[in-house]
């Protein structure tokens, strides 16, 4: 079972999926127990939180991962891709 400290990416989605060149999209996260977050490719500060979005304006398709780690040698990650339409 999940405890309420225990690391986890609660969740990690874009909105919306997919774009055209040179639009905006919003990334969403949300994470439990994590002491520091990092979101790759970097678009603005990220934080450990439950609930916080960030905005960038992909030229191409985008994999963004995102890591949280506990700070005890515990981490998780997740990948999604933002697909940029022609």
């Amino acid at each position: 079972m999940y405890g309420p400290d225990t690391l986890r990416i609660l969740n990690f989605y874009a909105s919306p999926p997919a774009v055209k060149s040179g639009q905006e999209v919003t990334i969403c996260y949300g994470v439990r127990g994590a002491k520091s977050v990092s979101l790759n490719p970097p678009v603005e500060e990220v934080y450990p939180t439950m609930a916080h979005c960030v905005r960038d304006t992909p030229l191409r398709d985008t994999d963004y991962k995102l890591s949280a780690s506990n700070g005890a040698g515990n981490s998780v990650s997740r990948t999604l891709t933002v697909k940029v339409m022609k």
